[in-house]
């Protein structure tokens, strides 16, 4: 059974019913993303009669298409960040069918949708692998620069992006936004509002980007996980009970869907870098935009914003504010 997603994310966008097959070895299942960019499970059934009464799934739109001489039977995932589980189900169906035909092949599909249904309500949602790697850079930056720097109190009250905030640190010393990378995927900066970057500050106000390579295991000191680097973080607070519980209610309030798997997906940190925004900074501002626009997002290339690259680490600006 493959967790390779890379056949799915490299799917484009088809408003018709082709796509990709799955496996090499049942021809029944194809794959493709739907005119709603939804990844979709397509089944044909050929010369079978259609359902009368389609099972259901939590997170899953399912649908048939009746033609002349069969049937269409769409899988569409409602949410992109349950891919790998998707995944997993799309190849356990095609892996289970795939010496099958007609009704047999029909029957046998809607039978294990049932039995997958009740394992879908009763998982956790989990969290998307951006979520995941989000979460791990900022910790990152927590555990590995403020707290080797500050105060743990003051540390851990400088983190207010898992509050909701459109910046992720912010103190009376500074201000800053982390970005993770997971390298292999697209490189781009996503700003996901106009307020993230279009602000009115007093103190220095920079971009975080950690550029985060996969690795096998968390065994070693360099590997980053969710689950490693709160416990990593705990232990520096061991002594501070107040910044504890202040951290572990933060942690607990983003990571609170997290599966196992996600608390131990693991990276390492393959390059760090930070940008001085300022004025000349090229973002989106609220002014430019009419009144009937109310939320933005866009990306912005690293490529193109080496000259707002700073010449000091994080770890040494913090030391020097």
């Amino acid at each position: 059974m493959s967790n390779d997603l890379g056949k799915w994310l490299n799917l484009e966008v088809n408003k018709g019913l082709i796509g990709e097959q799955l496996i090499d070895d049942n021809k029944h299942f194809i794959i493709q993303r739907n005119g709603f960019d939804q990844f979709t499970l397509l089944g044909d059934f050929t010369k079978c009669a259609p359902s009368k009464k389609l099972p259901s799934i939590k997170g899953i739109n399912i649908s048939q298409i009746s033609q002349a001489s069969s049937n269409i039977l769409m899988l569409s995932l409602e949410d992109k960040d349950q891919l790998r589980t998707f995944n997993t189900f799309a190849h356990f169906i095609a892996e289970n069918t795939k010496n099958l035909s007609g009704n047999d092949l029909a029957e046998a599909t809607i039978r294990i949708i049932k039995e997958w249904s009740q394992m879908f309500s009763m998982q956790k949602k989990g969290m998307g692998e951006h979520e995941i790697v989000g979460l791990i850079c900022e910790l990152h930056a927590l555990r590995n620069h403020l707290l080797e720097i500050y105060d743990p109190n003051y540390s851990v009250r400088t983190w207010i992006g898992s509050e909701g905030s459109k910046q992720d640190f912010a103190c009376d010393k500074f201000v800053f936004d982390v970005k993770g990378h997971r390298v292999g995927r697209k490189d781009l900066i996503k700003i996901s509002s106009v307020e993230q970057l279009d602000v009115d500050l007093n103190v220095p106000f920079f971009l975080f980007k950690v550029d985060l390579l996969p690795s096998s295991s968390s065994s070693r000191e360099t590997d980053l996980s969710i689950r490693s680097l709160s416990t990593s973080i705990l232990d520096k607070l061991r002594d501070f009970h107040e910044a504890r519980m202040l951290f572990e209610a933060k942690l607990n309030e983003i990571s609170n869907d997290a599966t196992e798997e996600n608390l131990d997906m693991s990276f390492t940190v393959d390059k760090e870098y930070l940008y001085q925004i300022d004025d000349t900074f090229p973002k989106i501002l609220r002014t430019s935009l009419a009144n009937e626009i109310d939320e933005v997002e866009y990306s912005l290339n690293p490529s193109k914003l080496e000259k707002f690259l700073c010449t000091k680490s994080l770890a040494e600006f913090l030391k020097d504010v």
